[in-house]
Order: C-alpha cells, then structure tokens, then sequence
C-alpha cells in the first residue's frame, strides 16, 4: 500500500512540475521554496503543491513538542520521509586466491551480512495554520524581517565568490554584469548599497552555478534567475524585479522530467551557494568580532594584505560599499 502512495506521490510532483511553468507560477513556487530551504526540493514543492500558503510545516509530534496541537479534521501534507531499511544477505565465501571455500559437506560455503538502504515511504505535515497552542516567538524565515546587513553580506560573497568583483563605469543603465571569460564581476559606480547587493548576487549566482553540459543559454538563464532570486529572498535583499511571466512559452513541449530537473537545479544549486556564502559570513562576523589589535599590527597586517590584494584582484573604490 505505501509503495502505491509513494508512486502516486511521484507521479504528483511531475505533473505539478508542469503545471507550475504551464501557469506561470514559477515566481510563487520560488517563494515557498525560500520558505523550505530545509527540506528537499521534491518535499518542498509538495509543500506547494498541496498548501501554497503554508509558511511553517512540522509533524504531528514535532508540533505536540513545540506546544501546539493539529485542530481536528485538519488534512495532512503529504510529503517523502527517508527510512533506514536492513535486509540479511547471504554470499559465497572465497579464499585468498578468490576459490570458494568449502563447508563440512564440500559444498561452497556462504556468510551472511546486513546490508542497510535508505528507503522512501511517505508521511504527514501540518502547517502552523491547521494547529492551536502556544505562540512560537522564531519561526523560520524571521531573519528576513530584519534590515540586511549589506556590508556583510558584501564582504562574505567577496569572500566566498572566485571572481574579482570590480566597480566601473557602464554603458547606459547596466547594473552590472559577469564576465566568465574574464573570471569578473563589474558594478556600476554610484550606486546605493541595495542596489549593489542586488546586482551582486546575480553576478555571483551566474559566477557560481554549474550547469550541464548541453543546456541550451536560455535554461541557462532561467535557472540562473530562480536560483538568483533564492539568494537574494534568502539575505534580505529585493526580489520585487525577478520576473518569470515567459516561463509557460519557453517551455512549452518540455517533458515533465526535464522541467523537474530544472527546478532540482534551481533549489541545489541555490542552496550550494547560499551555503558557502553564510559560511563565509560567520567568518567574517568572527573576526569582526575580535577584540581590537594594536596600531603597529594592524599596520602591518593591512599593508600585507594590500600587497596580496593588488597582486590577485583589481579594486575600484568609487563604489558606495567598502572593498577589502
């Protein structure tokens, strides 16, 4: 019975891939996405599928934990729960010259080993929404309520991202670009520091992700702009300019697996890079954190690295946020 609702469970999040590039929900779905950076992609977009307005989801347990308890009549979100699965094995066993070995009788004889599996069956959640109880004073997403602070974030991409990211004059409003050939990232002089966070993080997303080979400029580009617009909902910055309203006649005629590998792509990829840039952020908390060195250390320390940065990155410091 469980294999049978774990393949409908499959079969639903291929046709709910199409319909969200069918009905040009890509930009809604991203949303939730952000919301259920936890989960997997194909939990995370079951989530959608099923509750589009859900915003915190849990267990029937998890919930008694946190206080709260799932209203009567409420109908779960299904959703994949991973299983550890141990089955006995029997196999010949051979001698150092690889011949069998034989038992008492002469026959070959055998060993037997566990060998264990990850399996998939399926399993409820419930949104806050379906519960009563006590409030919950940190929900995930809060983060993002706060003002960003642009100055780290800055510091922890140029940390984390393996392009020089330089400021420059630009033709005619450009924001800014990546140049792969170049291994750079340029940004228009002037601008405020929103808008310099902004145009990093698409510059460092299209520095950033792999693609495979084979995949045509334009997926290229649309996967950029998903996972672009995960980054930026993830560090505070604003995604009111993502559009996606061409996604249903881009993709027409792609197969529902194909479609779903995209969103796979999107939600990974995102998730790599926001990584690498929270972790290079926590380092750069830390060693501002630091109790203040003497004059004559920082000194030194800052003429050293001001030779190691002339030599491995060029610097135009007409940009409004400060470059180490």
């Amino acid at each position: 019975m469980d294999e049978e609702r774990t393949k409908a469970l499959s079969d639903r999040l291929m046709t709910g891939a199409r319909k969200i590039f069918e009905s040009n929900r890509l930009g809604q779905y991203l949303r939730a996405a952000s919301l259920f950076r936890g989960y997997s992609p194909r939990n995370a977009a079951l989530i959608f599928f099923q509750k589009p307005d859900a915003t915190y989801v849990a267990g029937y347990d998890e919930w008694k934990k946190l206080g709260r308890y799932v209203r009567r009549g409420e109908t779960g979100i299904t959703i994949f729960a991973p299983a550890m699965v141990s089955t006995e094995v029997s196999r010949p066993v051979f001698d150092d010259d690889g011949n069998p070995v034989p038992d008492e009788k002469g026959s070959p004889q055998t060993e037997t080993t566990v060998r264990t599996k990850i399996q998939f069956h399926t399993a409820a959640v419930f949104d806050i929404l379906q519960t009563d109880g006590d409030p919950i004073p940190a929900l995930c997403g809060q983060k993002k309520n706060a003002a960003p602070d642009y100055q780290s974030v800055f510091r922890a991409v140029q940390k984390a991202c393996p392009y020089r990211i330089l400021f420059g004059s630009l033709p005619g409003e450009e924001a800014g670009h990546c140049c792969r050939e170049e291994r750079k990232i340029v940004l228009r002089t002037g601008m405020e520091d929103r808008e310099i966070i902004e145009t990093l993080l698409r510059g460092c997303v299209t520095a950033m992700m792999p693609h495979h080979a084979g995949t045509g400029r334009e997926q290229e580009r649309l996967e950029e702009e998903g996972a672009a617009f995960l980054l930026s909902d993830f560090f505070g910055a604003d995604t009111s300019g993502y559009r996606f309203d061409s996604v249903s006649v881009w993709s027409h005629g792609m197969d529902s697996g194909q479609l779903w590998e995209m969103l796979e792509n999107i939600q990974g990829s995102a998730n790599e890079i926001i990584f690498r840039i929270d972790a290079a952020m926590k380092s750069v908390e830390k060693v501002q954190a630091r109790k203040p060195e003497k004059l004559k250390n920082r000194l030194e320390k800052a003429a050293a690295l001001s030779e190691k940065l002339s030599a491995g990155k060029e610097v135009i410091r007409n940009g409004k946020l400060p470059v180490q």
